[in-house]
């Protein structure tokens, strides 16, 4: 069971931040949704998406994503199970 993805997304001016987020948590297993642009171009800017629930549905997610003109260029965390764990400070 999917708990929290965090993505890095490469999209559009329009829709905003705030179209995303909404958009995304209109799906039902959804729970909580944060974007935040970090790198802005001059027709796309790359933002950073974590999402929060239970059994999150990648495909679905992807695909509000594409209708958006968005498009995934990373998954960099992932958690399963069923709570999330906090991550390390230090590495083994």
């Amino acid at each position: 069971m999917l708990r929290r993805i965090i993505l890095d997304v490469l999209k559009p001016h329009t829709p905003t931040i705030m179209d995303v987020a909404k958009e995304i948590s209109k799906l039902k297993f959804v729970e909580g949704v944060h974007v935040r642009t970090y790198n802005r171009e001059t027709k796309v800017e790359s933002v950073r998406i974590t999402i929060e629930g239970k059994n999150l549905d990648f495909k679905k997610i992807n695909n509000v994503l594409e209708k958006m003109g968005a498009s995934i260029q990373s998954v960099d965390v992932v958690h399963a199970g069923k709570r999330i764990i906090k991550e390390s400070s230090h590495s083994s």
